[in-house]
């Protein structure tokens, strides 16, 4: 049976015994009232996570001041560098811990730009900050970034040429030959149908894929029913994208919508994790708690929480 992600694994930078997996996956940093102070993803956990155990000539105060807040580390395994990114995307922009907001004033890192303000909006990459954009990142992987870029410019065919070019062609490019573009310069393709794209696109960054193709079947069914098939198949051909898309980088295979629990308890202290896993990837995380005074094993208190989590 093939592996599957090892979901949670907690420890205080106290514990002797501290130890983590040589794998690729993410990490959270907590602070002595175990609320999250910074979420990141390694292709090897033990080395970045080891890294910020040590404080180095040189280093930025709010690196430091990390650094020195760090009480528990909690770790999570996924299948592939890939799809640490997907998680670790996914679990900022719903969590949104204060060092990576803190840290995405520094410039020295690229971010994915969607020029949202504009009638056709161009998608494009940029280390400084634009008010007239949507904006992903700042990511401290360029490959990865530049590889999400790619895969949504192979899907929903956006532009990334620069305002100037695309006011003043009188016939497509090079990237519509590629079919890496819609060529919204000549009017292959409408506003409102371009729209369509651009919101997809930022949808598939933040991992709404249920969305994605929900509104991309339901447009695919109106040219069918108006006997544009050409179109229809436009639509069909980025349901399959998305659909091979996920296939390769899903964190748990096999599964689409499910919670996962954990538990793990000693004399002292309980820990229930729940996992929140939606068209097969990891979404979001959360620990609970509970009082445990009481003599009681791992089974019954899992079957209580389950009764009030329901």
């Amino acid at each position: 049976m093939e592996k599957q992600a090892q979901f949670i694994n907690k420890k205080s930078i106290f514990d002797k015994n501290l130890d983590f997996p040589e794998s690729p996956g993410i990490y959270k940093f907590f602070d002595e009232r175990n609320e999250i102070l910074y979420i990141g993803k390694a292709k090897n956990i033990k080395k970045r996570v080891s890294s910020y155990l040590n404080v180095r000539k040189g280093e930025g105060k709010r690196l430091i001041k990390l650094k020195s807040n760090i009480k528990f580390i909690e770790t999570i395994i996924t299948k592939t560098e890939s799809d640490a990114l997907i998680l670790e995307q996914g679990l900022i922009s719903k969590i949104r811990p204060p060092f990576n907001i803190q840290f995405k004033d520094d410039k020295s890192y690229p971010a994915i730009h969607f020029s949202t303000k504009k009638s056709y909006p161009a998608i494009y990459v940029s280390r400084l900050k634009d008010k007239e954009s949507t904006m992903f990142g700042p990511y401290a992987n360029v490959g990865a970034m530049r590889t999400n870029v790619n895969l949504i410019r192979s899907i929903f065919k956006l532009r990334n040429c620069k305002d100037i070019n695309f006011k003043n062609r009188s016939r497509p490019c090079i990237e519509y030959q590629m079919n890496r573009c819609s060529a919204p310069c000549v009017g292959y393709i409408s506003e409102n149908e371009y729209a369509k794209d651009v919101k997809n696109a930022i949808n598939f960054l933040s991992g709404d894929t249920k969305k994605i193709i929900k509104d991309l079947n339901k447009n695919m069914d109106a040219y069918s029913i108006k006997e544009d098939y050409e179109r229809a198949i436009i639509y069909r051909d980025k349901i399959t994208a998305i659909r091979d898309t996920q296939k390769k980088q899903n964190v748990l295979t096999g599964f689409k919508d499910l919670d996962v629990f954990a538990i793990k308890k000693n004399k002292y202290n309980s820990c229930i994790s729940v996992l929140k896993v939606e068209e097969g990837w990891i979404n979001s995380s959360q620990n609970f708690y509970p009082d445990t005074k009481e003599n009681i094993s791992e089974e019954h208190l899992l079957s209580i929480f389950l009764e009030r989590y329901v």
